[in-house]
């Protein structure tokens, strides 16, 4: 019980950095559309009644934004967690769990759910390996967001177990689930061997006219350019258990071949279906991850 109260009071205190520091960004950012008035303001977009501007932040900012009020929820956004055991790979100088790809995932979407909830956006949350481990529907509320930011410190703590992945079955549960035109935020470092039956599930949520932005999260360094010591190292597939042993160099170009050509692919299909594709390195920071969710969101409001 006291790990893991610890655990989600380091992750809160992590989410709130993340955010003032974007929010502090926000006043030096080149895009248009955000406010760091989150609580009760949007933006004004042209051919809005201006019944609602607030003159007098517009006498002090020289901007046009609209008072939003209590029960004013624009979007609807369900964030997908794929939480298999190959996302809790880590960086060779990681320091926590929250360094691993899923800790990585989790930050980033406790963080862009800390901000829908001053924008009165609601927002949901599915985790999934080969099941459906959790399915929270679409809300605004404190009380929510506590939940939710519980539940993720609460998986990257968890112990690491062999799990594959199925990305159908449950993202048909989850298309079934949530209303049309909802905005689908997937974190997922798309390894499967299953190929064709991958990019088969991320057409799902099209039928429901949803919006989906995919976050491809990946270690850069190890699972794209495939970087070690050339030793003989031992490689074990976290999904399946089995491990091999090799000399990097001799493999390199071929496992660089290989992710060049599976990247692609997974980028034509994002295209194919207008999803959003956004490559995200667990060793970048996490500034660039909401500036992407929020200029595609502030695409929708438009």
């Amino acid at each position: 019980m006291l790990k893991t109260a610890h655990n989600l009071k380091h992750f809160s205190f992590k989410v709130r950095s993340i955010v003032e520091g974007f929010i502090s960004g926000l006043h030096k950012s080149p895009f248009h559309g955000f406010s760091s008035e989150f609580a009760e303001h949007k933006f004004y977009n042209q051919g809005e009644s201006t019944r609602h501007i607030d003159w007098k932040l517009f006498a002090r900012t020289e901007k046009l934004y609209i008072k939003k009020f209590q029960d004013d929820t624009n979007l609807r956004c369900h964030f997908i967690l794929d939480t298999s055991s190959s996302m809790y790979l880590k960086p060779e100088k990681a320091k926590d769990e929250l360094d691993s790809k899923i800790g990585f995932s989790a930050l980033c979407i406790a963080s862009i759910c800390k901000l829908l909830a001053k924008q009165r956006d609601a927002f949901g949350l599915s985790f999934f390996d080969k099941e459906l481990r959790l399915f929270l529907n679409e809300k605004n509320s404190q009380k929510h967001y506590r939940l939710l930011e519980h539940q993720l410190s609460h998986i990257i703590a968890q112990d690491q177990k062999t799990t594959r992945t199925d990305f159908y079955s449950n993202f048909e549960f989850i298309a079934n689930k949530i209303r049309r035109r909802s905005v689908v935020v997937l974190f997922s470092d798309m390894l499967s061997s299953e190929r064709d039956q991958l990019l088969d599930a991320l057409k799902l949520f099209k039928y429901k006219k949803a919006k989906v932005i995919l976050f491809h999260v990946l270690d850069h360094q190890q699972e794209n350019d495939f970087v070690f010591k050339n030793n003989a190292l031992k490689f074990k597939d976290l999904e399946t258990g089995q491990s091999i042993q090799l000399f990097t160099d001799a493999y390199q170009s071929a496992y660089q071949t290989y992710m060049q050509e599976y990247t692609a692919a997974l980028k034509s299909v994002c295209l194919q279906y207008k999803i959003s594709y956004v490559s995200a390195d667990i060793n970048s920071d996490f500034q660039k991850i909401l500036e992407t969710y929020f200029i595609e969101n502030q695409i929708l409001r438009s």
